[in-house]
């Protein structure tokens, strides 16, 4: 293991050696939902968020020049339509894992966050 690697990354690199998610594919689609929905700045105070952001990322292939995954795509727009109708308890999950709030669901607020999720994601 890299000494450079904070105790997170190299636990989540030692998890995936042995074939282990350390993320479910559910916590993945909740959190890729809220970055869609509200950007990534509450990330900012949280490493351990910013980390598994990455890490949803890379799981769901959500990067440039990837295609993302199928199964997990349709879950994660499932989790925004959800939150567009109303159903929130879902976030409440999000927000006592990382130990961040997000404000209440808004048109404006979900434009802004697409935008910026779009910017990050352009796939051709």
């Amino acid at each position: 293991m890299d000494k450079n690697q904070s105790f997170l990354e190299q636990m989540y690199a030692a998890c995936d050696q042995i074939g282990i998610k350390p993320l479910s594919d559910d916590t993945v689609c909740r959190l890729l939902a809220v970055v869609y929905l509200y950007g990534d700045e509450s990330a900012v105070y949280s490493d351990v968020m910013r980390h598994d952001i990455s890490v949803s990322q890379d799981r769901a292939k959500m990067r440039p020049g990837m295609r993302p995954d199928p199964l997990l795509l349709k879950r994660i727009t499932e989790y925004v339509r959800r939150m567009k109708d109303g159903d929130d308890e879902w976030v409440k999950h999000v927000s006592n894992r990382y130990g961040v709030t997000f404000p209440k669901y808004s048109k404006q607020r979900r434009e802004e966050g697409r935008e910026a999720w779009q910017s990050m994601h352009t796939y051709e």
